[in-house]
């Protein structure tokens, strides 16, 4: 009896470590683009991490104002799910991490209305 809780203990155990392996950290430069009506937006999603494992972020819309870092007044994720929500846009993003793609797959709703974006870990050019 004792074997087999060891057994059922170090499956649950295992079971654990390997889901948190798969999970992202959202730290880093995202890029994705808004699937608007009429037209595609590319935008970019900086998010930091403090020590104590805080996210920040910023936003910019590369076609509407290159260069403008809006700042983004919550961000979250635990590895599975990213949101974060502008007020001053009026937009929500939540997205599911996708493993085989590599992307945070999802929706941003900017005054009810609903349009896919897909983000993507922006590439690191070597130095």
């Amino acid at each position: 009896m004792k074997s087999m809780r060891r057994l059922v203990v170090g499956l649950l155990a295992a079971t654990a470590m390997a889901g948190s392996a798969w999970a992202e950290d959202a730290a880093g430069k995202w890029i994705g683009t808004v699937k608007a009506p009429g037209q595609d937006l590319p935008i970019v999603l900086i998010i930091s991490k403090a020590t104590d494992g805080k996210l920040s972020a910023t936003l910019e819309s590369t076609a509407q104002a290159p260069g403008a870092l809006i700042p983004v007044d919550m961000v979250a994720s635990d590895g599975a799910t990213l949101t974060f929500s502008i007020a001053t846009l009026l937009a929500e993003y939540k997205g599911v991490w996708n493993a085989e793609a590599k992307s945070w797959i999802g929706e941003l709703i900017q005054s009810d209305f609903p349009m896919k974006v897909t983000m993507t870990r922006a590439q690191v050019k070597p130095t």
